[in-house]
């Protein structure tokens, strides 16, 4: 199943590259519904939300990552969230997240 899973986000990643955002959506929504909770599969998710525009999607996503395996994507999430929250309008909530992120970027 972890080969699959690999290929999926593999194939996933790609149509990120070349930008077909749905066929992308497509295979992370998929891969989200085999290994709930995957934070790298969560990102790609609020990163495509994003892309599209759809910023109260995005923060949706990124609201679900969580746990020990998430500690090592603090610094995209928080640039997500950040840039998600200037989108809808939430300057202040937008400026916290950034310093947050510049805070440990160092």
């Amino acid at each position: 199943m972890e080969d699959s899973k690999g290929f999926l986000e593999l194939v996933g990643f790609v149509y990120l590259q070349q930008e077909k955002l749905e066929a992308a959506k497509n295979i992370y929504e998929s891969l989200n519904e085999l290994f709930p909770k995957t934070p790298k599969i969560l990102i790609a998710l609020a990163y495509i939300s994003f892309q599209k525009s759809e910023h109260k999607q995005a923060l949706k996503w990124l609201e679900e990552v969580g746990g020990k395996d998430a500690s090592s994507f603090e610094y995209p999430i928080l640039l997500l969230k950040s840039k998600a929250s200037w989108h809808l309008g939430k300057k202040d909530t937008a400026r916290e997240f950034f310093k947050r992120y510049l805070l440990l970027k160092g």
